[in-house]
């Protein structure tokens, strides 16, 4: 980028910039790695609004490239919580994808389905991380009515330096282990 344009559109010479047709354009390549593999992670990144509605054409950025995902759930996307909702997701941007979605129909349906969000749970936030063993993270820090950019942030941080209990597909404990102690995913690694 040539010195006259780089000011021009309030990026650095000599630097990376991408010019959307959505959200905040141009983005600025900030303080990463130069690394061809950083860069390449920025752009493809970069190429999604920085809060996702749930539908088809995002299927293979959030699941197929293996981004951690910030998930809300819900079924009132007017709710206080999800406007606090969008504004973590434009002061974190880059931090991890948001993701908002419903339970209504079709690709939404299938991602509530999958994630085994029942109707009962909404409003719910998870981390989903993919992969080749997908792993949920339950945000568990207040009610979803009371989230903040703060408080999101924090879980998103824990997230980051392996402090959350990853959420496992698990039969309840049982209430009398007596002769035969029976363990399930909860008591997993408590007991072994």
């Amino acid at each position: 980028m040539s010195s006259e344009c780089a000011t021009e559109h309030g990026a650095k010479h000599n630097s990376l910039s991408i010019f959307r047709t959505f959200d905040k354009s141009p983005l600025h390549l900030g303080q990463i790695e130069r690394t061809q593999e950083a860069i390449v992670e920025w752009m493809e990144k970069s190429a999604l609004p920085t809060l996702i509605d749930f539908a088809n054409e995002y299927v293979e950025p959030v699941f197929k490239r293996n981004y951690a995902s910030l998930v809300l759930y819900t079924d009132d996307i007017n709710a206080n919580y999800s406007k606090v909702f969008e504004e973590a997701a434009a002061a974190l941007q880059g931090e991890i994808l948001f993701v908002r979605t419903g339970n209504v129909q079709g690709i939404q349906k299938r991602l509530v389905q999958f994630s085994e969000v029942k109707d009962d749970m909404l409003p719910t936030i998870r981390i989903l991380q993919p992969g080749k063993d997908m792993k949920r993270y339950f945000y568990t820090r207040s009610t979803v009515e009371e989230i903040s950019v703060a408080s999101l942030k924090a879980f998103i941080d824990d997230f980051k330096a392996g402090r959350l209990q990853r959420d496992l597909k698990s039969q309840e404990e049982p209430s009398d282990q007596v002769e035969v102690y029976t363990i399930v995913g909860k008591t997993w690694h408590r007991v072994v």
